[in-house]
């Protein structure tokens, strides 16, 4: 099976409003849908499977201000590290 990308966010609280909205699923930080799981309105899979900060799947973030501000620079070096982090997946 192949799960390819389909929408992007760039906040946790994004995320947190599409899974609440029946969007889909995503790797989310558990304090950010602590109450949720706890009432119901989200359920946890893979629960076998702990992501962690250090684990190469779950721990690459590139945080900038907003898009039109990135430098050439800046763009082709996020570039690069996504064009190789996706290669190596």
């Amino acid at each position: 099976m192949t799960i390819s990308e389909g929408l992007t966010v760039n906040s946790v609280n994004g995320q947190k409003q599409l899974l609440l909205n029946d969007a889909g699923f995503a790797l989310i930080p558990l304090w950010a849908v602590k109450d949720e799981l706890k009432n119901g309105s989200l359920v946890r899979i893979l629960e076998q499977d702990l992501f962690s900060p250090c684990a190469p799947l779950s721990s690459t973030y590139a945080l900038y201000l907003k898009r039109e501000l990135i430098s050439p620079k800046i763009r082709v070096f996020l570039d690069f590290l996504r064009d190789k982090l996706d290669s190596e997946i």
